[in-house]
């Protein structure tokens, strides 16, 4: 087990270090030295002692790693401190650096003690963490105790009053006791909203508990949510059909060591990516886009691509992202169809027997 350790700036160019490195054979040097003496003093933390067991400085320096920390300065034994006993090595750095991981314990026992005691609990005695248990709280003072008749209710200190008070104000406080009361307004019969109240006094009425009701983080799907989520269905059809149409091509003999360049799906940054976007916006026109012409769209490139690997070229080296959705491919492509490509394969090929009908080619005898 080992705990966290914070490097000293200083740490950083200490020639004590270089020596440990030299000593040992570190290969990089004094950045070796310093991420092994980390995890010493990371141990020693750990223990809370500056002199572990000479097998833990082994097994954090290497071989003889007592003997190094001693002979570069960083630890001390007993031929150079008398009060350690031979066979005890200690680790410099850890005075006042590690007793911080032994207070812990006793500081979260401190702080649990603080805050049950000044916690709220419910009636069942648990934890009140948040506002949703206001309602299950126990009240800190029933509101008609809170109400006392002769004077301001309890924990209300009483205002402090002027001497001599300002006439204007008292003319404007209604108190009796300051100034003159301004003509009361008629209210209708029943009414008791507007009835005088002693001075001083503070109602204090019961409040019903709040139910808490959740509230609902979700999106509201609208128009460009809706669009949005149209266009990655899209795009993902688009290339999963283009990764099986090249599938079935190898298993057809064609091509059969070409790379797979379809296989998962690529970064929504990558040109490809982006490139199968813009024809999707090309052809998603409106604000309600017909969904199943664009899909036929895609599918009947996907599929003339294949059309002209299987009967023309032989080879799946254009059948790639980058040449599949490129602009002025898929405006030629899309005006194909499979049907046409392997019609004009077959024109080009020739007519059935057309060879062996032909007229034997002549030969020309040279010297």
């Amino acid at each position: 087990m080992l705990a966290s350790v914070t490097i000293h700036y200083k740490a950083l160019g200490d020639p004590r270090l270089l020596c440990l490195a030299n000593l040992a054979g570190y290969a990089d040097g004094a950045d070796s030295a310093l991420a092994k003496m980390t995890r010493l003093w990371s141990v020693c933390t750990f223990r809370q002692t500056d002199t572990p067991d000479v097998r833990e400085i082994r097994a954090c320096l290497g071989p003889r790693g007592e003997e190094h920390l001693v002979a570069c300065g960083l630890g001390d034994d007993h031929t150079t401190d008398a009060e350690l006993a031979p066979g005890v090595v200690r680790v410099r750095g850890c005075e006042g650096m590690i007793e911080w991981f032994g207070e812990q314990p006793a500081q979260q026992v401190k702080a649990g003690k603080r805050r049950a005691a000044t916690a709220r609990r419910d009636q069942r005695g648990r934890l009140l963490r948040g506002p949703s248990d206001v309602g299950d709280a126990l009240p800190l003072e029933s509101p008609l105790e809170a109400l006392d008749s002769s004077g301001p209710a309890k924990h209300q200190p009483t205002p402090a009053q002027d001497p001599d008070p300002d006439p204007e104000i008292c003319a404007l406080s209604g108190d009796p006791d300051l100034g003159s009361d301004p003509a009361p307004s008629e209210a209708p019969p029943g009414d008791r909203s507007r009835e005088h109240t002693a001075p001083g006094t503070v109602l204090a009425l019961p409040l019903a508990p709040v139910p808490h009701k959740p509230v609902d983080l979700r999106v509201t799907p609208g128009p460009t949510r809706d669009r949005e989520d149209l266009r990655r269905r899209l795009w993902n059809e688009a290339w999963t059909l283009a990764g099986l149409e090249h599938q079935k091509l190898k298993s057809e003999g064609v091509d059969s060591d070409a790379r797979n360049c379809w296989s998962g799906m690529p970064d929504a940054n990558s040109s490809e990516a982006r490139a199968l976007f813009a024809r999707i916006d090309e052809h998603m026109l409106g604000d309600k886009p017909n969904v199943d012409a664009v899909r036929e769209v895609f599918r009947n490139r996907i599929l003339v691509a294949a059309a002209e690997a299987r009967w023309n070229l032989k080879h799946l080296r254009f059948f790639t992202p980058a040449r599949m959705w490129n602009a002025e491919s898929f405006a030629i492509a899309k005006a194909l169809s499979p049907a046409q490509v392997q019609a004009s394969t077959q024109q080009r090929a020739g007519p059935k027997g057309a060879r062996e009908n032909a007229e034997p080619t002549r030969r020309i005898k040279t010297l």
